[in-house]
C-alpha cells in the first residue's frame, strides 16, 4: 500500500488531475475551466473577456513557521504574500481574500489582532479586500488563505508555454529566504553573523515580497511560461519543463544572490548552491522569453518596478533534462527531488 509520505506533491497533483478531469465542464460550456489542477492557480472563464483566477495556501505551525522567531504580524503578512505570488505567476490581479484561521483558545487577542494587522498591511498595498473566512479552535495554529482575482484572456500566463530556445529569467535574488531560515535555526549563526548584517536574509524569509507589480509588466510582454519559486529554483524549473515538455540548461555563474547569503554560507561551511537551487520560499518569478525580446523586457521591468531580472539559462529539448553548468563549466543534473517535500 503506497503511503502519502512516499509521494511527491507533483505525483499527488497528477493523480488528482486524472481523477478530476472527467468532472470538469467542457470547453464552450458555462463555467469553463481554463486551467485547473497543476498550475500556480486555477483559472475559470466567467465571461467572454474575463477570467476568474483563484489560489489557496495553507500554513501550519511547526511545519511552515515557528513562533519563536515569527511575529504574528509577519505571519499574517506572509500568509497573504504567498497567495499573491501564485496570482502573480499567472499574470493575474488579486482582488479578494478569505482567511480561515484555526487557533488555540488560549491565544491572546493581541496575537489575533497583530496577525490581521500584518495581513491588512499587505492587502492595502496590493489593493486586495479581505472579505471573510472562518475561525475555529485548534491545538496548533493553522492558516489557510484563499485569494481570487482577474485576468484578461490575452494576459494569462501558464506553465506550459515555454519553447526550445527561449531564455530563462528570474526576478530578484535566490537563496535569501533559505539563508535567513538557516540563520534562525542554527544558534551558532548568531556568533558568525550579527542580526543587522543578516537582516536582508531574515526579512526575505519572514516577509517575502510577492511580485504582483512585476507581473503587471510581464503579462503585457512576450513571456512564454511562468511560475513562482515557492519550493526552490529546481522545483520551478521542473514545473515549467514538465508542463511544456522541455528541458533546461542553467548556468550557476548567472544565478543572482545577495552577498550576505554568500558570506553566511562561507562562514557556516554551508553550500550556497544548495540554497540557490533547492532552498525555496524565494517567491521570485521564473519565466521564459524568446531571446529577441529579453533586453527590452528587462529594461521595462526595471524602469517600471525597480526589480531586476537576469537570464540564467535557456530552454532545451526534453531529451536533455535539466542541466546545471557549474562554476568550472562542468555539467551536472539538477535534482528537483532535493527541494522541499510536503510529506516528509
Amino acid at each position: 500500500m503506497v503511503k502519502i509520505k512516499d509521494c511527491s506533491e507533483e505525483e499527488l497533483v497528477r493523480r488528482l488531475h486524472d481523477m478530476l478531469g472527467t468532472s470538469m465542464p467542457q470547453q464552450g460550456s458555462e463555467g469553463k475551466v481554463v486551467c485547473g489542477v497543476g498550475d500556480d492557480a486555477a483559472v475559470m472563464e466567467t465571461g467572454p473577456d474575463r477570467y476568474l483566477v483563484s489560489s489557496c495556501d495553507m500554513m501550519i505551525e511547526g511545519r511552515h513557521f515557528d513562533l519563536s522567531y515569527t511575529h504574528p504580524r509577519d505571519l499574517g503578512y506572509k500568509a497573504l504574500a504567498i497567495n499573491l505570488s501564485d496570482m502573480a505567476a499567472m499574470g493575474a490581479t488579486a482582488r479578494w481574500a478569505m482567511v480561515s484561521l484555526a487557533i488555540p483558545a488560549e491565544t491572546t487577542l493581541h496575537f489575533w489582532e497583530d496577525f490581521y494587522r500584518g495581513m491588512l498591511e499587505l492587502a492595502r498595498e496590493a489593493g486586495v479586500a479581505v472579505v471573510g473566512g472562518d475561525t475555529t479552535s485548534s491545538s496548533t495554529i493553522v492558516v489557510d488563505v484563499f485569494v481570487m482575482g482577474e485576468v484578461f484572456p490575452q494576459q494569462l500566463i501558464c506553465r506550459f508555454s515555454a519553447s526550445k530556445g527561449d531564455c530563462i529569467l528570474v526576478t530578484g535574488e535566490l537563496g535569501s529566504s533559505a539563508a535567513g531560515l538557516y540563520w534562525f535555526q542554527e544558534a551558532s549563526m548568531r556568533g558568525i553573523m550579527e542580526k543587522s548584517r543578516a537582516n536582508p536574509l531574515i526579512q526575505a524569509h519572514l516577509r517575502p515580497v510577492p511580485r504582483y507589480r512585476e507581473a503587471a509588466v510581464l503579462r503585457n510582454s512576450r513571456v512564454g511560461a511562468m511560475i513562482d519559486l515557492s519550493d526552490g529554483l529546481a522545483a520551478g524549473l521542473r514545473g515549467i519543463c514538465a508542463a511544456s515538455n522541455t528541458g533546461a540548461r542553467v548556468d550557476y555563474n548567472l544565478l543572482p544572490y545577495r552577498p550576505e547569503a554568500e558570506l553566511l554560507a562561507e562562514k557556516a561551511g554551508h553550500s550556497l548552491q544548495d540554497w540557490l537551487l533547492y532552498g525555496g520560499e524565494d517567491y521570485e518569478l521564473l519565466f521564459t522569453v524568446p531571446q529577441q525580446y529579453v533586453d527590452s523586457l528587462k529594461q521595462s521591468l526595471e524602469v517600471e518596478t525597480g526589480t531586476p531580472a537576469v537570464v540564467i539559462g535557456e530552454v532545451t529539448g526534453p531529451e536533455k533534462g535539466m542541466i546545471l553548468i557549474n562554476k568550472s563549466g562542468a555539467e551536472s543534473v539538477i535534482d528537483p527531488g532535493r527541494c522541499y517535500r510536503h510529506f516528509t
